[in-house]
This record gives structure tokens, sequence and C-alpha cells, in this order.
């Protein structure tokens, strides 16, 4: 994982609830081509489950 920046405002087409940290996330593992593609984009999933997770508990 990692930290991701909070300002990012996207969202995803299939209207999912996510933080701005996890979008961030997604689009950074988006932008990368290498051999830790597929590393980093499970990475991100988790963290975008775990996002998603702590948000809805805050509603």
């Amino acid at each position: 994982g990692g930290v991701y920046p909070h300002t990012t405002s996207l969202h995803w087409p299939d209207g999912g609830m996510a933080g701005p940290a996890a979008a961030a996330g997604e689009a950074t593992a988006s932008g990368v081509r290498n051999e830790t593609t597929t590393k980093r984009t499970s990475e991100t999933r988790r963290t975008r489950l775990a996002f998603i997770s702590i948000d809805l508990r805050k509603k």
C-alpha cells in the first residue's frame, strides 16, 4: 500500500463509494507500467476495500 494524497475528487464509473485516498491509489496503480504492476494493483485493491469500509462506518 502506501499513503495517498487526500485531495483527489475522482469518482469510479460504477458509482462505488470510496474515499479520495483510495481513488488516488487507483489512479497511481493505473499509471504503473512495469513488473510490479500486478503487485501494486493487488495492494491498491486491498487499500480501496479498507477505505470503503472506513467510509461506510463513518456514515
